[in-house]
């Protein structure tokens, strides 16, 4: 085939690449290994336009098809959901720090029946927390801790930020130190599995 034909191959599965890494950090591990059969031949087509990239490269001297493929190996390698934690907490740190304010003077109270912990934000915030905009509350005064849930899996599993003046009460939710990454001063970004 024509240079011209490895090139557009190249851009083609380099996109589907890029695209699989980053809706691995979306739809998590589970559907991931629903997929796994997609991959596995993905990864072949692109090794193997790979190698046919290098061929050219040697025979034709043609550098586009293997600088697509060095571009795409390193957005590979990009950590895109530790970008993703920051833009979020940075873009809506004074939305989360309104609902704080919020929870702290009583304003919003738990709400959910049968759940004495949760509240389910007004409108104007319920993008802050996902899976129906619900916050967890533990705690009081300075042992109060708020989490703000980012994905929210079966059972217990989950990531979010979390506010919390007493790091302490990380015990109280079961986090564990490897499960904790401060964003700023009593802003966390927490993982529970």
């Amino acid at each position: 085939m024509k240079g011209i034909n490895l090139f557009i191959f190249t851009i083609i599965s380099s996109i589907i690449l890029i695209l699989f890494r980053i809706f691995w950090q979306v739809i998590g591990f589970v559907w991931l290994l629903l997929l796994s059969p997609f991959l596995v031949v993905l990864a072949i087509v692109h090794i193997m336009l790979v190698v046919w990239a290098v061929v050219v490269l040697i025979r034709k001297r043609n550098w586009k098809p293997i600088l697509v493929h060095a571009f795409t190996i390193a957005v590979l390698f990009i950590p895109f959901n530790n970008m993703m934690v920051h833009v979020k907490f940075n873009m809506n740190k004074s939305d989360f720090n309104k609902v704080v304010e919020m929870v702290e003077s009583k304003e919003l109270e738990p709400n959910v029946p049968n759940q004495p912990t949760l509240i389910e934000l007004p409108d104007a915030y319920d993008h802050l927390s996902s899976g129906g905009g619900e916050i967890s509350v533990e705690g009081q005064g300075n042992q109060l801790s708020i989490l703000f849930y980012r994905n929210r899996g079966m059972l217990d599993n989950y990531t979010g930020y979390l506010y919390t003046k007493t790091p302490s009460s990380f015990d109280m939710l079961g986090l564990e130190s490897n499960d904790v990454k401060e964003l700023e001063d009593s802003w966390y970004y927490v993982m529970s599995d």
